[in-house]
């Protein structure tokens, strides 16, 4: 009897503890994770749970101790569109068969920067390696666009379209050959360090451990060529990358200010060194706004701003026609206005800052003359193809795109695109004309 109760108790003790613990299991399973704390978990050869990034960003890490003559030449790190690693992949020198191994995949960005990555499964046939390799990590480099487009799929295989190069390394550099590579191959592992041949691999994106990275359900595309911010614990791997593949130097771009000045100081300083021969000759002062004014000038974006619901109905020679008799009808009204330059002076004034990511800015200046009101000018910049343009310029609250764009769009309605485009042909071919025969600007 006393052995019955004490197994009674014994039995509702076990009960509560189990009781307690799926308990426990369901309040966690209904917590959601937040996505600064969620470990990308894999077991790896030593039987610990460890994090794929790290494990990924380990595997960079020990290449970059390799010798000059292992390493993976400088040129394919360079040239890489995308890296995948995949730390364990390999067991007992044969690619796991049909498991595969979950890695890491980084794209990168416009300015050349390592994008959020995605957690991929990597797939092959049973290839030996060699006796005693118990695992080693696969670095693949993407080089040509046709095989980052395959990363954008949820499956990308190895073959006939997207070609695969068994790795050179150190000095073993055939440049021909890697023009015709998509993808560059390697194996890394103690005692073993080179290209493997993958013909028939395969990578697989993992939505669900990336849906558990990211906090959401999302794409191949959207990871890794979205604009969203690196995970906390995918971190690792990225600052891998950037010392593995850094990032191209590029000289930095002038601000909208800089340029404005600049381009104020050498036109004042053209139309004071030889004023005589501007009077003599007023083609000078065509050439001065041509060389020095337009190239910070984005034509087509004023065109196109210009034109409004014109630009985009217009045929692509309309538009090519319109741009460039714009460029006469441009040039033509800044020259009229330098033609009659005597003491002006332009104060910039300074720039309020760009702000990191930023598009578009602002530069006010202000336009001085001799005995009279100062006037406020202001140009609209907007970065593009690496580098600040002009896009606007406003007179004193005075839109020049708002402006032409109301006298343009009653021309076209009455006229036709057309008609408009062959005026301003004819009124710049006119004051190339004059100029040549040494009339004055058609103003």
């Amino acid at each position: 009897m006393i052995y019955q109760d004490q197994e009674y108790h014994l039995r509702r003790l076990l009960l509560g503890i189990v009781l307690f613990l799926s308990m426990l299991a369901v309040g966690n399973a209904a917590e959601k994770t937040p996505e600064s704390d969620v470990k990308l978990s894999v077991y790896g050869p030593d039987g610990e749970r460890a994090n794929i990034a790290v494990q990924a960003a380990n595997s960079i890490a020990e290449e970059m101790k390799m010798g000059a003559e292992e390493r993976i030449p400088e040129a394919v790190r360079k040239a890489a569109k995308c890296i995948a690693v995949f730390p364990n992949v390999v067991e007992f020198g044969v690619i796991i068969a049909g498991k595969g191994g979950p890695g890491m995949v980084s794209c990168r960005n416009q300015d050349g920067h390592w994008g959020p990555p995605a957690v991929y499964k990597f797939g092959a046939v049973s290839i030996g390696l060699q006796a005693g390799v118990q695992s080693a990590a696969i670095i693949l480099l993407y080089l040509k666009d046709d095989a980052v487009k395959g990363l954008r799929k949820p499956k990308m295989s190895f073959g006939a379209k997207i070609g695969i190069l068994t790795g050179p390394v150190g000095a073993n550099l055939d440049n021909s050959a890697l023009e015709k590579a998509s993808v560059t191959s390697y194996v890394r592992s103690t005692g073993l360090f080179g290209g493997i041949n993958l013909e028939g691999a395969s990578l697989g994106f993992i939505e669900g451990r990336n849906t558990r990275l990211y906090g959401k359900k999302l794409t191949p595309q959207s990871v890794l060529f979205g604009d969203r911010p690196v995970p906390r614990s995918a971190i690792p791997f990225n600052e891998a990358l950037s010392k593995f593949a850094p990032p191209p130097i590029k000289k930095l771009a002038k601000t909208p200010n800089q340029i404005v000045e600049e381009t104020v100081r050498r036109i004042i300083q053209a139309l004071k060194e030889n004023p005589e021969k501007l009077k003599k000759d007023p083609r000078e002062v065509s050439r001065i706004v041509e060389e020095i004014l337009l190239p910070a000038i984005d034509l087509k974006a004023f065109s196109k701003l210009m034109l409004s619901r014109h630009w985009r109905m217009a045929s692509a020679g309309q538009r090519k026609r319109f741009t460039q008799e714009f460029k006469g009808m441009l040039m033509r009204t800044y020259a009229k206005y330098l033609v009659d330059y005597a003491g002006i002076q332009v104060e910039v004034l300074p720039e309020k800052g760009l702000k990191k990511g930023t598009r578009r800015q602002l530069v006010y200046t202000k336009v001085v003359q001799p005995g009279k009101p100062a006037i406020a000018v202001n140009y609209s910049f907007w970065f593009h193809d690496e580098k600040w343009k002009a896009y606007n310029v406003t007179v004193d609250g005075l839109s020049l795109v708002h402006l032409f764009r109301a006298e343009f769009n009653r021309e076209i309605s009455e006229s036709g695109l057309d008609a408009l485009i062959d005026r301003l042909a004819k009124t710049n071919l006119d004051t190339t004309q004059g100029l040549s025969q040494g009339k004055g600007l058609v103003r």
